[in-house]
């Protein structure tokens, strides 16, 4: 998997890509995919279009191959 990337490198295509940024509540973070809307300029959880300050990023790993396992 990639590295961790600052968010203003991250593509304001409308691509959906991880994204992390940091909890007030608790040490750690968050990670959720996002995209970035253009219409409100903010980074955007993916399934529910909450707004979130995403400070990192990384492309998303490819999904698994259902066609590649045994099936026993």
């Amino acid at each position: 998997m990639s590295e961790w990337k600052d968010i203003s490198t991250a593509p304001k295509d409308g691509s959906v890509v991880l994204g992390w940024w940091p909890s007030m509540a608790h040490t750690g973070g968050y990670m959720q995919s996002v995209k970035f809307d253009d219409f409100r300029q903010a980074w955007l959880v993916y399934w529910d279009l909450s707004e979130v300050p995403v400070t990192y990023w990384m492309p998303l790993p490819p999904p698994p191959n259902p066609h590649s396992e045994k099936v026993e």
